[in-house]
């Protein structure tokens, strides 16, 4: 259930980072209580951490699932060639899918291009068509209908919010 905040473009962990420093400066001279912030920090990471070491043969498999969706995000993607090509039945897999993520394939593909999108909508000037194509869209329509969705303005509100 991990997902960055699109609107502000932080993590819930990073939410905080500005705070954190200020009080590690304001403290830089007390051992202990620079020792405290890290291991304050530390603990919230853990608690809210995108990533953590597969325990079970699942995790590892989800961990394949996001490599593979960062390989192929350009192209055409579908589970039933991402199921072939990391040998696993297709329903299995979508069964996986479907528990970790709480939502379909599809979507998550979408959201990866979405968050991506946004990244590049802040910092490249590239026309949004371009950006669409970059994140591997296959029409602008789609493109306009699935970064509403997930992120509730179209490309252009988004771009000019900054």
């Amino acid at each position: 259930d991990y997902l960055p905040d699109l609107e502000s473009g932080h993590t819930p962990v990073l939410r905080e980072a500005q705070d954190f420093m200020d009080r590690l400066y304001e403290n830089r001279h007390q051992r202990f209580a620079v020792k405290a912030l890290l291991y304050g920090m530390a603990a919230k990471y853990v608690q809210g951490a995108p990533y953590r070491a597969p325990e079970s043969e699942n995790d590892n498999l989800i961990c394949r699932v996001v490599q593979y969706i960062e390989a192929h995000y350009s192209e055409p993607v579908s589970l039933h060639g991402m199921a072939e090509e990391l040998g696993y039945n297709y329903r299995y897999l979508s069964g996986v899918v479907n528990r970790c993520f709480k939502t379909g394939f599809p979507k998550v593909v979408n959201r990866f291009r979405v968050d991506l999108a946004c990244r590049l909508l802040k910092k490249e000037n590239s026309s949004i068509t371009e950006v669409a194509g970059q994140c591997g869209f296959d029409s602008l329509r789609n493109f306009n209908r699935c970064f509403k969705e997930i992120t509730g303005k179209t490309p252009r509100e988004y771009r000019r919010r900054d």
